[in-house]
């Protein structure tokens, strides 16, 4: 079975390396790869090249990064989880079933939980195909 690879994009480095120790000590994660970009551009190519399965794009209170993300992909992109506050709530989701919105909580809890959603949606999506992700 193909391990299933989430991207994670995040401005923050630190951050990445925190959901990484999570991911390799969590029972049902440790066979999870995990991918790092810091912004949208870099995410773009990361999808292009090695088609993840799932997105996390955690967002602070300018969403930009995330409206060229979502403005960037077409159908067959990998589900997406956007994580940010509340002014997530501006943010046009183009297709409210493959893009989901999360709030933020940098508890150890919260960022498990967020993996194991991560998993769940890359392991239902990584039947599909992702060469087409991109306009």
């Amino acid at each position: 079975m193909e391990r299933s690879r989430i991207l994670i994009v995040d401005h923050d480095e630190t951050a990445f390396q925190v959901r990484k120790c999570i991911a390799a000590v969590s029972a049902g994660l440790s066979g999870i790869e995990l991918l790092y970009a810091r912004d949208a551009s870099e995410a773009l190519a990361i999808i292009e090249k090695k088609q993840p399965h799932a997105v996390l794009f955690s967002t602070d209170e300018n969403n930009d990064e995330a409206e060229l993300l979502i403005d960037s992909l077409s159908s067959g992109h990998p589900p997406i989880v956007i994580q940010g506050d509340q002014s997530l709530d501006n943010l046009h989701i183009p297709e409210p079933d493959h893009i989901k919105k999360i709030p933020n909580d940098d508890s150890l809890d919260s960022i498990h939980a967020t993996l194991r959603l991560l998993n769940s949606l890359a392991e239902r999506f990584s039947g599909t195909d992702t060469k087409s992700a991109l306009h």
